[in-house]
């Protein structure tokens, strides 16, 4: 329809239903005006309209068209033969866009009675409604009600609302108030809200509405411009316009090639994809009342509607241990950047570690944006305009995680395991130093794409990262590691995110059935095979491993064996260093002597109040040592011997240095092996033991022998951390009374530094052992009534009671036995003590 034709029926319409005035006096209300609604629900008594319902509890209406809102006056009648209630009580609506006053409703209501008792003027917002004016309350706290209101308004909102009771000869103001929330009428209408014993008592009269229709002269806008697929935009406007052409609407100086409209919103179509930044021109558009809008540019953001891909938006700088500051605020962080070409809307992203998952608000970046994350905080002000406060954080280990950003739909957008190697130089590794990337348009190079910030501020939050640069990658990926997690799965990490899975996988001695991305990055793969058989090894080939940058590795190779569940007794506790030297850190060694191949991973090592996990995926073979402890350097600067693959560095409960304990348990919290450490099971003749690690002499006896811990020697550094020890047993033979070695030469070099007596007892007995001179003096007891059972072993580091050393010579140990038969035996053996001192 023309604007020009339609604008003329608005004026018939506003004529005829601007104004009425409704007396009854006809008898009826089903003409001049016509009523519709509740119909049968009312009646005209004595020329008055009565509601005459059926006796349940209801609600009925009438309503008739009026088109009065500027400038407007309602005026009416209404009687109610009872006091009001919060049951029964008049809804008069002088504006509303629907006929139907049961359904949602737009508009204003007199609402007369309910819990207060008053007289107010309500909006109604579909099925809420909010009072503008409440009136006097109480005032209609009466039995019978009669009350003429009258309620004006303004062409600018402006709302006044009178009433008048029966007895009363002046009208009563109740109140002002100022909306223009809806500026158009279409209805006037009453409604009853009863009880059944009420269903007949409600009367209303008097009906005069006076005011002007509202006229549009307010040409249409463009509320809203957005795409809604690569080539597709969508127009919100303020109003609905005339049918429009594709000539009405220019983007970027093309015209669309297709339209779609629906009242106020035209959808159109473009023939190429849209690129980030776009400019929209508006010509010649009206609405349906002809009013044209000014020809208009409106330059709007095209947010990419395509898959995200890996790589496309990264961790550009993280924080994860803020203390000491340099100078930047004391709290965690972590920056991401756009470094694709096209503009990202991240709605239901998530960022998450390795123990919290945290929702993202939704977050528009245009490329090379950056964003920094950080924990909300009353007491820090980031002062930056790209910086969003998290109310929940994941927060981060210091020394390693492992971080991820996925979209909606759960798809790893990047992966990021990090660790103090990171850093390069030990100062920054101890906090207040932020780590940044190289090159955050590479997205697979990993942690070589890596560095401490060099900016003095120990960061860049939000700028351009100080050790930016472009690198060009020509390395191809390489294993880093695998690991077989179940009897049909293996695991292999890469040093760097690949582009795309590797073109084979071989397994000698099973079959590959197929292989994927592991969910968490695109740096790990994960092999499904037919059942692979505990203690034996598998060459695994891989073929075809590419990266983001298009290196090609054609062929790599790594051994593949499935662990096994430890039992008690398989992993030992085979040295402790509870008391370092200086400022150095425990260590603690663990020694494989079961014929599996056990995975560390998850296993918890504990000082008996404190515990801490092994995070490291370490598989390992019988007869192999591992040495744990937080500072890799430490180990490889102190003990030259110790093979860096035997190093795991993880974090450890503190050991007491006089005395404790250390436990090692499965990942279920099962005790795999214990010590009670004491710091007289040293050597009584070292002076002082700091530094010196106590090693196990045999792992088939207890943890728990004083018997069967010794102090590492000189020649060592006092330590063996990671390989054999300086001490084992010596085997003996099969007498009674077997002392290994004969000769001792106790001066801690590792060599004969002290003796091992052996008892072997076929049947219970309790045994007393003393060491003689050859003077028949008793130098030493090594044992006071203990009970024997079976192979007991006892040490001798060649000092007397006192701890003090002995001469050299000869010297004889005499172990006197009490059998369970009541029978006594004694039994000896010689021994020398060589120059040691």
């Amino acid at each position: 329809m023309k604007a020009t034709s339609f604008f003329l029926l608005l004026l018939v319409w506003q004529t005829s239903f601007s104004q009425f005035n409704e007396t009854f006096q006809d008898g009826n209300f089903d003409t001049n005006p016509t009523w519709t609604g509740s119909t049968g629900d009312f009646s005209i008594t004595d020329n008055v309209l009565q509601l005459t319902a059926t006796p349940v509890t209801g609600k009925s209406y009438l309503t008739t068209p009026s088109a009065a809102i500027d400038e407007a006056s309602w005026e009416f009648y209404v009687e109610m033969n009872f006091n009001p209630s919060s049951s029964n009580y008049i809804e008069v609506y002088l504006v509303s866009n629907v006929a139907d006053l049961s359904d949602e409703i737009n508009g204003y209501l007199v609402r007369i009675g309910l819990i207060a008792d008053n007289v107010s003027l309500v909006r109604q917002d579909g099925i809420e409604k909010t009072v503008l004016i409440a009136g006097v309350e109480k005032r209609l706290d009466l039995n019978p009600v009669n009350l003429w209101v009258r309620a004006t308004r303004s062409r600018f909102g402006e709302w006044r609302l009178h009433s008048k009771l029966g007895n009363e000869t002046n009208w009563f103001m109740e109140g002002e108030a100022t909306d223009l929330t809806y500026n158009e009428s279409a209805y006037f209408g009453i409604k009853s809200n009863y009880t059944s014993t009420r269903s007949d008592k409600f009367y209303f009269d008097d009906f005069v509405v006076t005011g002007e229709a509202y006229v549009d002269q307010v040409a249409p806008a463009i509320d809203t411009v957005y795409s809604i697929s690569e080539n597709i935009i969508r127009l919100i406007i303020s109003e609905e316009i005339e049918q429009s052409s594709p000539e009405n609407f220019i983007v970027n100086g093309d015209k669309p090639t297709g339209l779609v409209q629906n009242e106020d919103t035209v959808e159109i179509e473009m023939a190429d994809p849209l690129p980030v930044l776009n400019q929209l021109t508006v010509l010649g558009v009206a609405d349906l009342a002809g009013n044209v809008m000014e020809d208009a540019n409106y330059e709007f953001v095209h947010y990419s509607y395509q898959p995200i891909p890996y790589g496309a938006v990264v961790f550009n700088e993280i924080f994860p241990d803020p203390t000491p500051p340099e100078d930047l605020p004391e709290t965690e962080f972590i920056e991401i950047i756009n470094s694709s070409n096209f503009a990202i809307y991240m709605t239901g992203w998530s960022l998450s570690d390795r123990n919290a998952v945290v929702e993202l608000p939704s977050i528009k970046l245009l490329p090379d944006s950056i964003v920094l994350l950080h924990k909300e905080s009353a007491t820090i002000d980031w002062t930056l305009d790209n910086a969003i406060s998290l109310a929940k954080w994941p927060s981060l280990n210091n020394s390693g995680d492992d971080l991820w950003l996925k979209d909606s739909s759960g798809n790893v957008i990047d992966a990021l395991s990090y660790d103090l190697a990171m850093y390069g130089e030990e100062l920054k590794a101890e906090g207040g130093w932020s780590l940044e990337r190289l090159d955050p348009y590479l997205p697979c190079t990993g942690v070589v794409n890596w560095a401490a910030s060099i900016d003095p501020r120990g960061g860049t939050p939000g700028l351009k990262n100080s050790v930016f640069t472009r690198i060009i990658d020509k390395e191809p990926p390489l294993i880093t590691g695998a690991q077989a997690i179940s009897a049909d799965s293996i695991i292999v990490q890469f040093d760097e995110p690949l582009g795309s899975l590797p073109e084979a996988v071989n397994l000698e001695g099973s079959m590959v059935i197929g292989f994927t991305y592991v969910e968490s990055g695109l740096d790990q793969i994960v092999i499904h095979v037919n059942s692979l058989e505990p203690r034996s090894e598998y060459r695994l080939e891989i073929i075809g491993i590419k990266d983001c940058s298009g290196n090609l590795s054609e062929m790599q190779i790594t051994r593949i064996v499935l662990p096994e569940h430890p039992a008690p007794g398989d992993l030992v506790i085979n040295e402790i260093l509870f008391n370092p030297r200086d400022d150095l850190n425990d260590y603690i060694e663990v020694f494989n002597q079961s014929p599996k191949y056990i995975a560390l991973d998850r296993l918890i090592i504990s000082n008996g109040e404190n515990e801490k996990r092994i995070n490291s995926t370490t598989i390992m073979a019988p007869g192999e040592y591992r040495v744990i402890t937080p500072e890799l350097e430490e180990i490889l600067n102190n003990y030259h011997l110790a093979p860096i693959d035997n190093i795991i560095t993880n974090e450890l409960p503190s050991f007491v240095n006089a005395a404790g304990s250390a436990v090692l348990r499965d990942r279920a919290g099962t005790r795999l092996d214990s010590i009670r450490y004491n710091e007289s099971w040293h050597f009584s003749y070292l002076n002082d033991v700091e530094g010196i690690a106590l090693e196990r002499l045999s792992p088939l006896r207890y943890g728990t022998e004083q018997a069967n811990w010794a102090s590492s020697s000189a020649q060592d550094n006092y330590g063996t951390p990671g390989y054999e020890n300086s001490h084992k047993d010596q085997p003996g033979g099969q007498e009674v009374l077997n002392i290994s070695p004969q000769v001792i030469v106790p001066n801690a070099d590792g060599r004969d530094d002290f003796t091992t007596v052996t008892l072997n007892m076929s049947e219970n007995a309790v045994a007393t052992l003393r060491i003689y001179n050859l003077y028949g003096m008793e130098i030493r007891m090594l044992a006071n009534n203990t009970a024997v059972a079976g192979k007991e072993y006892f040490t001798w580091d060649g000092t007397d009671a006192h701890g003090i050393a002995v001469p050299l010579g000869h010297y004889i140990i005499v172990a006197d036995v009490v059998l369970e038969n009541g029978r006594t035996a004694s039994y000896r053996a010689k021994m020398v003590v060589g120059t040691g001192y």
